[in-house]
This record gives structure tokens, sequence and C-alpha cells, in this order.
């Protein structure tokens, strides 16, 4: 089962209509109460995420899946030229003016960094080092992805590469799962991916109720 499609716009993020659309889906999906409230939790989690989303963008929201096994989806593609983007880019990998709180925080940034380097595959590396904690912040090898067509950051990813740098208790890796451990994503997703194809990106909070 799919949901209605939520058109979204920086200047219409369309908020009390993308809980809405969740909580007919939640509802139609007989769900109990607590998966109706974990389901809920996780789109008003995404709602703040796209609240947060500085970028001029447009795109769609919509929650999809049966039987246990949920996403909680936002496709989107950037507006900005070439130039504000370049500018917008430069600013990031120089790690001026970005403020990166928690979880939800991080992934927000490396979903605009992905809106914003979608034909800037050279600048990669950089935004992600910025983006997260720990060098592998989750990320598959660099190298590559150049020989794909799509680019895909993944939450789980990203917590089991901070199992050993907290065992050596690196300052990096412990803030980060300190966050982790403070985050409602963290402890209720089974996974939330990102990833771009094209100049579209999207990401998926999935949730798998067993």
């Amino acid at each position: 089962m799919i949901s209605e499609r939520i058109e979204l716009t920086s200047k219409d993020k369309r908020i009390p209509d993308i809980l809405k659309v969740t909580e007919d889906f939640v509802r139609l999906q007989s769900l109990d109460k607590k998966q109706a409230l974990h389901m809920t939790l996780l789109a008003e989690e995404l709602v703040g995420l796209i609240s947060g989303i500085t970028t001029d963008f447009r795109g769609e929201f919509w929650v999809e899946g049966s039987a246990g096994a949920y996403d909680v989806c936002i496709e989107a593609e950037t507006l900005v030229n070439k130039k504000r983007r370049d500018e917008l880019m430069a600013m990031s990998s120089s790690g001026k003016n970005i403020e990166i709180k928690g979880v939800m925080g991080r992934i927000r940034n490396i979903f605009e960094g992905f809106m914003l380097s979608y034909d800037e595959t050279e600048n990669q590396e950089v935004i992600m080092s910025q983006m997260t904690p720990y060098s592998a912040g989750g990320m598959v090898d660099m190298n590559a992805f150049r020989s794909m067509e799509s680019q895909i950051w993944s939450l789980d990813e990203y917590r089991k590469n901070l199992v050993v740098p907290v065992k050596e208790s690196e300052e990096g890796a412990v803030q980060a799962w300190d966050e982790m451990e403070k985050s409602v994503v963290a402890k209720l997703a089974d996974d939330v991916r990102v990833g771009i194809r094209g100049s579209r990106v999207t990401m998926v909070i999935h949730k798998e109720f067993t």
C-alpha cells in the first residue's frame, strides 16, 4: 500500500498534510497503539528535518508498505542555480556556517549536501567528512561509488562503523554514539537511507514490526 503523495516546496512544506497522510495510512494498516505511535513519531522526526532544510527545493512526501514493514519517504531536488549551488558547496566544504545538532541534524546536512552536489561528485568526500563526525560515517567506499549511477548513505552502516572507534574511545565517535543514544530515529527506525540518482535525492526511514 502507498499513501497519497504530498507535493512539497521550500516555500510550502505542508507539514499538517504530511502528518495527516501519515495518520490516515497508519489507521488503514490497523496497527496497534504502540506501532501507530512509533510511525507517527518517525513522521514527526522527518517533519523536523524538512522544516530545517534551507536550500530551495521541490519534492514529494509519502508513506508505503504493508505486513509490518513500512517506509516514510521524501524525494526532492534543488531549485538553486549553479552559481548559488557553488557558493553553498564552498561554504559546506569549508565548514562555515554549519551547525549540526544530533543525528537528524547530520542526516539533514547529508540530504542537503546530496541535493547540492549531484553534479559535483569530486566534492563528495569533502562534504561527507563535514557531515559526519567520524571519517567512515556509514558511507560505502567513495571510489566504488564513482563507478555507480547512485550513491547511498545508511544510518545502520553509520552505526556499525562507530562500534570499533567507540571501543577505542575516539572522541568524535564517542560523541556520535552519545547522539545515537539520544535520538528518537536511531532508537525506533531499523534504518534511514539517503540516496541520490541523477538530480533527485530520496530519504527513507524504514521501520519493521515483528
